[in-house]
């Protein structure tokens, strides 16, 4: 039956099936398996993750979401919310085990629990059960997803709470149920404490219950004002906490400087893989031509084939528009973030795979309303796609089982210079180019050398002088360390190591493969002027 309004009755509303459940069961269970796998080394370990880990421990040692520097000093965290130390420290309670081992099995908790409910997604909008498994399948075998699952980042739980606060909000337009609208303000309050880029699910909530809502004016400016206080509560408690305890809302500064070409390639180099990853570039600018035309191609013989044809119930689009919804407001908030607040964001694959997430429902929904003629075309595109991606998650799966990522990898496991630094007094204050890796990785607290610029804002350190002299009093006056890093990445917007042995007399402790290990040189100092 059609309602006045164009929307199927609930009665109607397909539902996923036993047998589909099992099915996107059992795929999800494969990437819990793909997880544990991918993390023999332990999750692995970025420089945001080093914070997530140490702002866990801290929670577990009754201190609050707060880092431990040096000599015992709290520093609360107010960069990042505080869900995701919250569900590691929360594991390690239950288990007994350190944070850090803990991020393994909840990235593999949630990656299966997204697998599942994009599929679930998928079926509520398109209906064949086929079109679901492909959607799951799509989740269990991107390498993004891999990544970002097998490595102790935010965006495990942010991902699954993003896509449930979607496919909830378009449950509750559908079928006018507050149960539902309840449960996605939750939901959506919930990303938000996982990342800070979860506002833009609160924007897009209220922006679908206005703009896609039907009844009376009031009656939607009431369900939107229930959806943006539920979802807004709970953000707003933390922002207050951040203001009362560190003077700001998340250490964010406002500059404007421009998006450069190089976050254009990332964003490029990262959506042309999603089209044929673990190939080169040439190869995914010539699928995404073919993909583009055959999807052309096959829409205008869909067309076609159902103009002349009564279409019945009209389709169930509410899911897509408020994906639609949700992809334009996160594209705007990343050119916002990159244009005034954080020059240095860059289009990932961390960064983007909200997009990508919530696009393999719209493709696969797209995918399964083609009939005949179009369907078998955009088929014979598929096909080396879906071969591409299970070579890439296979590739993957044995690079991360081997090596293991980022601080958890074995180069940085069986550092010399981590080593060797193990083997000092544990007292001395140490400074470095990686403390988030000495921190992470021996439990010592680090600071970092001071920065010549901001990397967020691109403008010149104006407390370089004084963070060095602060770093050459400790060094001096409690036998701090200084500790050099070879493997500096994109950090070279600190003190080099020629510039640091120059501006403070040090004398050299031992030279690794890896790296160098600094004190004070006293006879130096002396012989100063």
């Amino acid at each position: 039956m059609v309602l006045g309004d164009g929307r199927v009755a609930d009665s109607l509303r397909p539902r996923p099936g036993g047998e589909l459940l099992t099915g996107l069961a059992v795929l999800g269970l494969v990437g819990f398996g793909l997880i544990v796998l991918s993390t023999r080394w332990g999750a692995g370990l970025a420089p945001d993750s080093t914070v997530y880990v140490r702002a866990a421990r801290s929670l577990v040692a009754g201190r609050g979401v707060a880092l431990i520097a040096e000599r015992g000093r709290v520093r609360p965290v107010t960069r990042f919310p505080p869900l995701y130390p919250a569900l590691l420290a929360t594991g390690s309670w239950l288990s007994g085990q350190d944070p850090r081992d803990c991020a393994r099995w909840v990235g593999a908790l949630f990656f299966s629990a997204s697998i599942i409910l994009v599929g679930v997604a998928v079926a509520s909008r398109a209906g064949p059960p086929w079109a679901a498994v492909l959607g799951a399948t799509l989740m269990l075998l991107s390498p993004d997803m891999l990544r970002i699952h097998s490595m102790a980042l935010s965006e495990a739980p942010f991902l699954f709470f993003s896509i449930l606060a979607l496919y909830l909000l378009a449950a509750s337009l559908d079928r006018s149920s507050k149960t539902r609208l309840v449960a996605a303000a939750i939901a959506a309050s919930l990303a938000t404490l996982t990342r800070y880029g979860g506002v833009v699910l609160i924007v897009t909530g209220v922006l679908a219950l206005f703009l896609i809502g039907d009844g009376p004016l009031i009656g939607r400016t009431r369900s939107l004002m229930l959806f943006g206080a539920l979802s807004c509560a709970a953000p707003m408690g933390w922002a207050l906490r951040n203001t009362a305890v560190a003077g700001t809302v998340a250490e964010r500064t406002l500059a404007l400087h421009s998006p450069t070409w190089n976050q254009l390639a990332a964003a490029v180099e990262t959506i042309s893989g999603w089209l044929l990853p673990g190939t080169p570039f040439a190869a995914r600018a010539g699928a995404l031509l073919a993909i583009t035309a055959g999807a052309g191609i096959a829409t205008v013989v869909h067309r076609f084939a159902v103009a002349s044809r009564d279409r019945g119930a009209p389709a169930r689009e509410s899911l897509a528009r408020i994906i639609a919804l949700f992809v334009i407001s996160y594209l705007c908030l990343l050119g916002f973030t990159i244009t005034f607040v954080s020059a240095d964001t860059r289009l990932d694959f961390r960064i983007l795979s909200p997009v990508y997430a919530t696009l393999v429902i719209l493709v696969a929904g797209a995918y399964a309303r083609l009939e005949g003629a179009a369907r078998a075309m955009t088929a014979v595109l598929v096909v080396p796609v879906l071969g591409a991606y299970l070579n890439a998650a296979a590739g993957f799966v044995r690079q991360a089982h081997l090596e293991g990522q980022g601080y958890a990898s074995r180069s940085w496991q069986e550092s010399p210079t981590l080593a060797a630094l193990e083997a000092l007094p544990a007292s001395p204050p140490i400074f470095s180019n990686r403390p988030d890796a000495i921190a992470v990785l021996t439990g010592r607290p680090a600071e970092r050398v001071p920065a010549n610029f901001n990397p967020s804002t691109l403008r010149e350190n104006p407390n370089r002088s004084a963070e060095l002299a602060r770093m050459r009093r400790n060094v001096r006056d409690h036998e701090g360390l200084v500790v050099v890093f070879k493997k500096i990445g994109v950090r070279g917007y600190l003190m080099s190591e020629a510039d640091l042995t120059t501006a403070i007399p040090l004398r050299l402790v031992e030279r690794t493969q890896d790296g160098t290990i600094y004190r004070w040189d006293g006879e130096r100092a002396g012989a100063t002027p």
